[in-house]
């Protein structure tokens, strides 16, 4: 089973149909307040979508959706037999019906009651000029509810399959990136896979070919500089704020190597100055003798 966190801000109205019909979405949650929803994704998830918020305390709020996460695991996840201590244990015939922590297997080969969970992205730009989405302050709350869904399935259970079962799948604001949280290292990573060529893609690549197999009249293949690419689901504001998002991160990271490179000029410069006074130490021992009684033919030495 796949759980998708999504920000809803800079989606085109007319990819939310055939972006939800690829992910497989069937139950929602939202930390929005369903007045501030795009109308053209509330249509689709109003039959769905289980609470959204309203101002109450957030840390309740994210609780109920803590649990009501747990309950739809229990009720909706076909677990590994007892049978097998490890889910790669499973025959294959076994293993392709059962869901894991592949967002991409468990969407070509499963038809699960997939989770949309909506908030608030945002992304940002460290000191050396890095887009550090996962470092960002709203992973805390991302994090927070995957691993206290997974830690109450543990307790109440005493196994981990879910956490072997289950993909919690972040993208970002701008839909250019996707990351894949780890749970037993209580982290996300980048979510890359790996083509027949053994080529690496982000698994937003995929998302946007089923997209425009499930829309090819609003996202078809276009050129650009002789290059066919996959249309984007970004609309126009969010194109703008990430292209200016990314000139950004451009020139802090430009002007971080400027810094490094002079830092290392003048490191070399301070080598360098320090191999020629230890060569004149060398060279003056070497005339003068240990006790210096052959240097007067040193410049300064009767001084």
């Amino acid at each position: 089973m796949n759980v998708y966190f999504i920000d809803p801000t800079y989606v085109k109205p007319e990819a939310w149909k055939p972006l939800l019909t690829y992910l497989k979405v069937k139950a929602a949650w939202s930390f929005i307040p369903k007045n501030e929803l795009p109308e053209s994704l509330y249509s689709i998830i109003k039959p769905y979508l289980k609470s959204s918020y309203s101002n109450q305390d957030l840390t309740k709020f994210t609780n109920h959706c803590v649990y009501w996460l747990k309950g739809h695991f229990e009720k909706h996840i076909d677990l590994i037999p007892n049978d097998y201590k490890r889910y790669k244990d499973l025959p294959w015939e076994e293993l392709e019906n059962m869901s894991s922590l592949s967002a991409i297997d468990n969407i070509r080969r499963l038809d699960d009651s997939n989770c949309l969970i909506l908030m608030k992205l945002n992304s940002s730009i460290d000191s050396i000029g890095d887009i550090n989405t996962s470092g960002s302050s709203f992973f805390e709350l991302l994090t927070k509810i995957s691993i206290s869904c997974l830690s109450i399935l543990h307790k109440m259970h005493g196994h981990s399959k879910y956490q072997h079962q289950s993909a919690f799948i972040t993208f970002d604001e701008y839909f250019s990136s996707t990351y894949l949280f780890i749970p037993w290292y209580r982290r996300w990573t980048r979510y890359y896979l790996r083509n027949k060529n053994r080529m690496r893609f982000d698994f937003m690549h995929y998302v946007l070919q089923g997209v425009k197999e499930n829309s090819p009249e609003d996202f078809p293949i276009i050129d650009v500089d002789g290059r066919k690419l996959l249309s984007r689901i970004r609309n126009q504001d969010g194109d703008l704020k990430y292209k200016a998002f990314h000139k950004i991160a451009y020139e802090t990271k430009d002007e971080y190597l400027r810094e490094i490179e002079e830092q290392r000029r003048q490191e070399a410069e301070a080598d360098d100055w320090a191999r020629e006074v230890d060569e004149m130490n060398r060279a003056f021992w070497r005339e003068c003798g240990e006790s210096g009684s052959n240097c007067e033919s040193w410049p300064g030495w009767d001084d």
